[in-house]
């Protein structure tokens, strides 16, 4: 009976290990379809917000002042008005926009391809009827007849801006200062749109001065309250009233300006004096500003008041001429604070001095917390002080947790909480605690925060933002791609959605030690896609402060990548030790998807020349030239080079010849080490060419380079002291040192596709070659990566991250906002073919002010004549060179910091004179290959 009980329990056991092996069997054989890939993790995003957007004129341009409100946001801008006024001085028509006059005016000149209609001046093919009259013809001998028979009617012209009028009708201009009202009242029912007024103020800008707004803010009840600038200057005979010097201190002095070119204007004083006659000026008058602080009833526009500054500056002893106000702020009592440079106002409802402030440093900021004032200033060494004001009195605010040498922009903020700006979130700072956290992430949360601003933070949580988007894109003028650069402005409301509705994400992590715009406006376009994999950014620039610089993000990324901590995206460029990362196995293989790609649409050579072997491990995206020039007749006329014949061409050199012209020793081995030390390398065989005569020839050179550079060297001699003729004949040494044949190299960067074009220019001939830098094979030109991605070997995230890469290859917008070249070819090749657009050579090159300016500065007949040699004009055959260049590269600019300290360690023995030039090269190679054995 117990052994029948043994042998069920044993049957039982076998039974359930076979069922498990069964089911692990079909698990690890995919169905029989092979191994199943792990699923990537997925999880919910926390603390997101979602925007909604207000509705504002589509025709709001630049925005001069934003104040946000709990209840609206006020915007200020400018609105151009156009009147038409007809021959008898009427006006007939008033138009909101800037319009001018096409071909108008009598112009006596009948060129054979234009015609005159009716008074009207026009090229046949931009021509549109005005009326069904014949046209008049008539010649210069028949004006008047021809000039008093025009129709009573504005016609538009060929631009949607200009206008066809009839003789003698002329056009005014109007510029009002206007605001768009957004309702952001939760229980409103107007939510979230907008209306616009017009603000009832003459327009004071003519030829002897203007005004403008400097800041706004909304008060208590519900009026807007700007801070305006007017200022007033000329010399000689002008038309309107000055005060003379000794006369400014007193109020009762201001007077009314009444020009004939602006009669509607008064100062905003109930004194003054009216003068009907121009004043002819002397040395009493330069320049003169005064402020006004107006209230303006937004139901109607108009001032309901306005308070001249200037009393209360006399009273303070300020200088009027020298004093500049920048912000204002409005606190829950009334009181109003105006910040000077160095110091800040406190005005009391009552238009009274409530306290004056000087602060140490220059005021950055202020903002109403409640009842009282938050200010920021900034010492000469830039470090960040707080301070609270309140009643007037200013007393030091210790604010722990923020940094000293970090600028955070106000947002909002109550008698609790304070809201700053930072670099990619919100944060929260808590006045009573101390402690500050993450609000809302700009990234998280879709903001594209390049080129926009934050408005304000609501007092219920919600935030509102603002950005100028374009078009396809910001556009520059290397961009190839034609592009559309009309610019819209977007008001959004954000506010948090609840963490629950959050739907299940794959989550991929982009690594870069700065904060790429243009990486950032990508991962915001790929997120919105909304496809169930979304990027986030682990920036790195946090790390930077004082006393590391732009450095500390680097030295962070680096030390975490080589230590295991790998995101699944690293974003890198050229300061990024790549090839060390490489060798450390940091990255994936990822030549398996780049095999997927259309091979057509890139520049493989691109590419290929980041392979290790039959491996590939990143993808430049983007990225430059560098290459170097001289004249073909020292150099030929094919580009490559060896180091042999490098430095065979420079023991070779005419006499007062430089190989590369003032740099010093040290700059030169910079240039080389940083940028073609792999033409010395082979990190996949271990073999080097430390050993190789040309090598040794170069070492050779470098012992008998200039220590210190001409240009320290020059600036040295000079010291404080400035000597025009030393000056003079320094700068043509400079010039002239390629037309002189004293130099040999030049060292160029390739952004552009005019680059042969501006060589030419640079060398004043067009027999000059690319020469490159000495290499085993190919032309020598080094690709200079911009921006370059990998995959992290361990991500367990690899087809998404390769899904966003991918993505960014044919992001439009991605290429559209570098400045350089990039992989993609239908970019490139719009780039050559419309490279003529971005040349500024040619017949204009140099004008005849320029040549007489030079010859009465005394410059030499020698470089007046390199000048006008370098005027050269474009040519498709140096775009097509350029273009071959860029086709041909095969290196990539790669470095390694300990190898290169190796080689500047032995070589300093050699430049002592401690060791020979053979033996320097012998230890080299002999720590060179313990070292490629011990990193590859």
């Amino acid at each position: 009976m117990h052994f029948r009980k043994i042998t069920a329990l044993l049957l039982a056991f076998l039974f359930i290990f076979g069922a498990m092996m069964t089911a692990a069997g079909c698990n690890n054989n995919n169905g029989g379809e092979g191994p199943k890939k792990d699923e990537p993790p997925k999880s919910r995003r926390t603390n997101v917000f979602g925007a909604t957007e207000i509705k504002i004129p589509e025709d709001i341009g630049y925005t001069q002042n934003v104040f946000c409100s709990d209840t609206a946001l006020y915007l200020t801008f400018s609105t151009d008005y156009t009147t038409i006024i007809d021959a008898d001085g009427n006006e007939v028509e008033t138009r909101k926009g800037y319009y001018w006059q096409e071909n108008g005016g009598v112009n006596l000149e009948y060129p054979d391809d234009e015609v005159i209609i009716y008074g009207t001046y026009a090229a046949e093919d931009s021509y549109v009827p005005v009326d069904t009259k014949p046209a008049q013809t008539g010649g210069p001998d028949e004006p008047e007849d021809l000039w008093n028979k025009h129709v009573d009617e504005v016609t538009e012209g060929s631009s949607e801006n200009a206008l066809l009028l009839p003789d003698k009708w002329t056009m005014k201009y109007r510029n009002v200062p206007s605001v768009c009202v957004a309702d952001l009242d939760k229980n409103s029912p107007a939510k979230y749109t907008s209306k616009v007024i017009d603000i009832d103020i003459e327009d004071q800008s003519n030829e002897n001065g203007g005004s403008s707004m400097v800041n706004i803010f909304v008060n208590g009840d519900g009026d807007l309250v700007m801070l305006r600038e007017y200022y007033r200057y000329g010399s000689g005979q002008i038309d309107y009233p000055v005060i003379p010097k000794e006369e400014i201190e007193t109020e009762e002095e201001i007077v009314t300006e009444e020009a004939e070119t602006n009669d509607d204007f008064s100062e905003p004083s109930d004194t003054g004096y009216d003068i009907d006659e121009p004043i002819d000026i002397t040395d009493d008058y330069e320049y003169r500003h005064w402020y006004t602080i107006d209230t303006i009833d937004l139901s109607t526009g108009k001032i309901k008041d306005s308070k001249d500054l200037s009393e209360l500056f006399e009273s303070l002893k300020l200088d009027m001429q020298n004093t500049w106000l920048y912000q204002v702020a409005y606190d829950s009592d009334g009181t109003l604070a105006v910040t000077i440079d160095t110091s800040i106002l406190f005005i009391g409802k009552d238009g009274s001095l409530v306290g004056k402030s000087d602060i140490d440093g220059w005021v950055n900021n202020i903002m109403s917390v409640g009842k009282g004032f938050i200010i920021m200033s900034s010492d000469d060494m830039g470090n960040i002080k707080y301070q609270r004001a309140v009643n007037g009195q200013v007393e030091p605010l210790q604010l722990e947790g923020l940094d000293s040498n970090t600028y955070y922009g106000f947002l909002g903020g109550n008698d609790n909480v304070l809201y700053l700006n930072g670099t990619d979130c919100i944060n929260a700072y808590d006045l009573t605690t101390g402690q500050m956290t993450e609000y809302l992430n700009y990234i998280n949360c879709d903001v594209e925060y390049f080129g926009g601003s934050v408005a304000g933070v609501l007092s219920d949580g919600r935030v509102c933002f603002i950005s100028n988007r374009y078009g396809g894109g910001i556009v520059y003028d290397s961009i190839a791609k034609p592009m559309n650069p009309s610019q819209k402005m977007t008001v959004e409301i954000y506010e948090r959605i609840p963490d629950e509705d959050m739907a299940e994400e794959v989550l991929v992590t982009i690594g870069s030690a700065v904060n790429d715009y243009n990486l950032v406006r990508s991962m915001i376009r790929f997120n919105k896609r909304n496809t169930g994999v979304r990027v986030q950014l682990e920036s790195y620039e946090k790390y930077n402060d004082a006393d590391t610089d732009w450095r500390g993000g680097y030295d962070q990324f680096n030390k975490d990548l080589s230590t295991g901590k790998v995101p699944d995206i690293i974003f890198m460029n050229e300061n990024m030790p790549v090839e060390s990362l490489y060798r450390n196995k940091v990255f994936e293989d990822i030549s398996r998807y780049v095999a997927t790609l259309d091979s057509s649409k890139y520049l493989t050579n691109i590419f290929d020349a980041t392979k290790v072997g039959e491996k590939m491990y990143s993808l430049i995206l983007t990225f430059s030239i560098q290459t170097m020039f001289a004249k073909s007749k020292f150099v030929g006329t094919e580009p490559g080079w060896t180091f042999e014949k490098f430095t065979q061409l420079l023991s070779t050199m005419p006499e007062g010849m430089e190989a590369f012209w003032g740099q010093s020793r040290n700059e030169i081995m910079e240039i080389f080490f940083q940028r073609a030390l792999n033409s010395l390398v082979n990190w996949d065989t271990g073999e080097t060419e430390f050993e190789t005569k040309g090598f040794i020839d170069f070492i050779k050179y470098l012992k008998n380079c200039r220590e210190t550079n001409i240009y320290e060297e020059f600036y040295g001699q000079m010291g404080d002291s400035y000597d025009e003729d030393k000056y003079r004949q320094f700068e043509e040494m400079q010039q002239l040192r390629y037309f002189n044949d004293k130099a040999l190299l030049e060292l160029l960067y390739m952004n552009d596709m005019t680059a042969i074009l501006q060589a030419q220019q640079e060398f004043a001939t067009k027999d000059i070659t690319a020469i490159g830098y000495p290499c085993r094979s190919g032309n020598g030109a080094i690709i200079v990566p911009q921006t370059e991605m990998a995959i992290g070997a361990r991500s367990k995230a690899k087809d998404q991250a390769w899904e966003f890469i991918k993505f960014v290859l044919e992001d439009d917008d991605f290429y559209n906002n570098y400045w350089g070249f990039c992989v993609n070819k239908e970019y490139m090749d719009n780039k050559a073919a419309t490279a003529k657009d971005n040349w500024w050579g040619g017949e204009d090159y140099i004008d005849e002010w320029t040549l007489n300016w030079w010859k009465e500065s005394g410059y030499s007949e020698e470089y007046i004549n390199y000048q006008t040699s370098r005027n050269v004009q474009f040519s498709e055959e140096a775009v097509q060179q350029a273009y071959d260049i860029v086709k041909g590269a095969t290196m990539v600019a790669r470095t390694d910091l300990g190898l290169v300290e190796i080689i500047k360690d032995e070589l300093s023995s050699f430049f002592g004179g401690t060791k020979s030039a053979e033996e320097t090269a012998r230890i080299i190679a002999g720590r060179a290959r313990t070292y490629i054995s011990e990193h590859s």
